[in-house]
C-alpha cells in the first residue's frame, strides 16, 4: 500500500465544462458520427426571443477531442417556441425535432414532431409530421426518436395519465405514425416521468422520475419484456454516480458515451455531464483507476504491499481534510480515464473507489468554499492493488494566489496552447461553484526581452485568459487582470528552468 498526503490548491471542472453556462442546458443529443452535440439552452440572451425564450437549439463540435464553445444552430430550427432535438437519422442528414413549425420557422400552434434536413449552411425549415392524438398539456417536454425512425417515445400530460406527466410511445408504420400508447402503470406513477430515451436495440428505456421524492428527479431504467410496450421490468434507480441530490434529466446513450443533465454543483440550472458508456468499458460502470500519483506529486510517507483484490481492480481510499483546521471535508472526487468514477466523501471525510488497473486517469476534487484539485495519474506501471491518498483541501481566502501551471502559450505570443483548456475550465467551474468570488488574473514573463515588450505581452496573455473565462458566462466584473511583465519572478532567470517558472499566469482571490 502507498500512503500519500498532499495539499490541493487548484480548481476542478466537470468533463463538459466548456458546454455549460449560467443558463439552463437541456436535452443533449449526439450526432451519429459523434462529432456534434446539439442541445437546448433556455433563457439565453442570444436566443431568438432573448432571455424570455423557453429554449433554442445550440451546437458544439468535437475538435481535437474537446468540445468547442457552443453557439446557436444555423438554419430555421429555432423560433420563439421551445425547440429541442429528438434524434437524428442514421446518416446524420435528418434532424427530428419537437413541435410543429410554420413555413417561416415561427410557432405553428399545433403539436407533433418535425424533420429538418442538413444543408451546407445549416438546417432547412422543418417539415411537420402528424402523430394522431398527440397531446401534451405540460410545459415539460422531452422525447427520443430512434435512428431508424421506427419508435418515438416521449413524456406528456395528456388525458388519462396515471399522474402528472406519463411516458408514451408511437410507432412509425409505412409513412405514418401510430396513435400514442401509454407505457403503463409499471413505469408511470402518480408523480412525474420525463425525458425518456430508448437504447439502440429498443429494449432498455431510460427516463427521469420523481417517484422516489417529489422534490427531486433521478434517472431510472427498465427493460421491455414483450412487444406490447406496456409490459416492463420494475424501474431501477441508476444510483451514483449518475444520480445525486440534484435534479437529473435527459439521460441519452450512444455508442461510447452517455450524456445527461444535472443541477448538482451547478449554478442552479441544468448542466451537461458526459461519461463513458458501459458498453465501451471492459468492466461494469464502477470504473477505472489505478494507483499511482505522478512522480512530481508530493512524497509517499510509507509503502506496504497488500494482497491483490479478487476482482482485479485497484482500491483507492483515504481521508479528505481541511488544511487549516484538520477537520473532515465531504468533498466530491472524480476519476476520469477509460471509465469515470464519481465518489462523495463521507461526513468524516473518508472515501473509497475501485478502479481499473494499468490505465491513465486524471483526478479532480471539488467542494464549494475550497480550492479544488486537478492532476494526471499514470497507473500503467503500478503493481500494487491498494493506495491510500489523504487529501488536504485549502479553504478560499482573500489574497490567496494560485499558479495556473498548465496554462501555456505559444512562445512569445498570447496564443493559448490546447493543453491550457482543462485548467482554465477548472477556473470557470470554480467561479460557478462560488458565485460571490471575484479574482484578479496576473500575467508574468521572464526577463528575456525589453521591459515594455514584456509588460505588453503579459497583459495580452491576461486578456486572452479573461476572454476565455467570460465567454462561458462568467461576468467580466468578477474577473480583473493585470500584466506585470518580468517584475515579479518566483525563480532565477539565469537558466531555462527558472525562466519557465517565471512565465506564468496566476489568479488571486480579491473577494469571497
Amino acid at each position: 500500500m502507498v500512503r500519500i498526503s498532499f495539499l490541493l490548491i487548484l480548481v476542478t471542472t466537470k468533463l463538459c465544462a466548456q458546454l455549460n453556462s449560467v443558463y439552463d442546458e437541456q436535452a443533449p443529443v449526439l450526432t451519429p458520427d459523434g462529432t456534434e452535440l446539439y442541445f437546448t439552452v433556455a433563457k439565453h440572451p442570444l436566443n431568438v426571443s432573448g432571455k424570455d425564450d423557453l429554449g433554442d437549439i445550440w451546437v458544439s463540435r468535437l475538435v481535437d477531442n474537446k468540445w468547442s464553445v457552443p453557439s446557436p444552430a444555423k438554419g430555421t430550427i429555432n423560433n420563439s417556441a421551445y425547440n429541442a432535438v429528438l434524434g437524428f437519422s442514421s446518416d446524420g442528414q435528418k434532424m427530428f425535432l419537437y413541435g410543429h413549425y410554420t413555413f417561416d420557422g415561427e410557432d405553428a400552434g399545433s403539436q407533433g414532431i418535425s424533420v429538418s434536413r442538413r444543408t451546407g449552411t445549416g438546417w432547412t425549415v422543418p417539415h411537420n409530421e402528424t402523430v394522431p392524438g398527440f397531446q401534451n398539456k405540460s410545459v415539460a417536454t422531452g422525447g427520443h426518436i430512434t435512428l431508424d425512425k421506427t419508435v418515438f417515445v416521449f413524456s406528456a400530460d395528456a388525458d388519462g395519465t396515471h399522474g402528472k406527466e406519463d411516458l408514451y410511445m408511437s410507432l412509425h408504420v409505412g409513412t405514418k405514425w401510430t396513435e400514442p400508447k401509454n407505457l403503463g402503470a409499471v413505469i408511470n406513477t402518480e408523480n412525474q416521468e420525463l425525458s425518456p430515451w430508448l437504447s439502440a436495440d429498443t429494449k432498455t428505456l431510460y427516463f427521469a422520475s420523481n417517484m422516489s421524492s417529489p422534490d427531486n428527479f433521478d434517472i431510472f431504467s427498465c427493460e421491455r419484456l414483450d412487444s406490447t410496450w406496456t409490459n416492463w421490468s420494475p424501474p431501477k434507480n441508476l444510483g451514483a454516480p449518475i444520480n445525486s441530490v440534484g435534479k437529473e434529466l435527459f439521460y441519452s446513450t450512444f455508442t461510447n458515451k452517455i450524456f445527461y443533465t444535472s443541477t448538482f454543483k451547478s449554478d442552479g440550472f441544468g448542466d451537461i455531464r458526459e461519461i463513458k458508456s458501459p458498453e465501451a468499458a471492459t468492466v461494469p460502470v464502477r470504473e477505472p483507476k489505478k494507483d499511482s500519483i505522478p512522480k512530481k506529486m508530493p512524497i509517499a510517507e510509507e509503502t506496504v504491499r497488500v494482497s491483490k483484490p479478487d476482482n482485479g481492480l485497484t482500491r483507492i481510499f483515504g481521508k479528505i481534510t481541511d488544511s487549516e483546521t484538520g477537520g473532515p471535508v465531504a468533498a466530491n472526487i472524480a476519476f476520469y480515464g477509460p471509465n469515470v468514477a464519481f465518489v462523495l466523501a463521507s461526513e468524516v471525510g473518508d472515501y473509497e473507489a475501485e478502479l481499473l488497473p494499468k490505465s491513465k486517469y486524471s483526478v479532480r476534487v471539488e467542494l464549494q468554499g475550497y480550492f479544488g484539485y486537478f492532476a494526471k495519474i499514470n497507473l500503467t506501471k503500478q503493481k500494487l492493488r491498494e493506495f491510500e491518498i489523504n487529501i488536504k483541501l485549502r479553504p478560499i481566502a482573500i489574497g490567496t494566489s494560485i499558479n495556473l501551471q498548465s496554462v501555456l502559450f505559444k512562445q512569445s505570443t498570447s496564443e493559448l496552447l490546447p493543453e491550457s483548456y482543462d485548467e482554465l475550465d477548472m477556473v470557470i467551474d470554480f467561479l460557478k461553484y462560488n458565485p460571490t468570488v471575484e479574482i484578479e488574473l496576473e500575467g508574468h514573463t521572464d526577463d528575456v526581452g525589453g521591459e515594455e515588450a514584456s509588460l505588453k505581452l503579459s497583459q495580452e496573455r491576461v486578456d486572452v485568459v479573461k476572454k476565455y473565462i467570460t465567454a462561458s458566462g462568467i461576468s467580466a466584473k468578477r474577473v480583473k487582470g493585470i500584466g506585470y511583465g518580468g517584475a515579479k519572478p518566483i525563480a532565477t532567470n539565469t537558466n531555462e528552468d527558472g525562466r519557465r517558472q517565471n512565465r506564468r499566469v496566476e489568479f488571486k482571490i480579491v473577494k469571497k
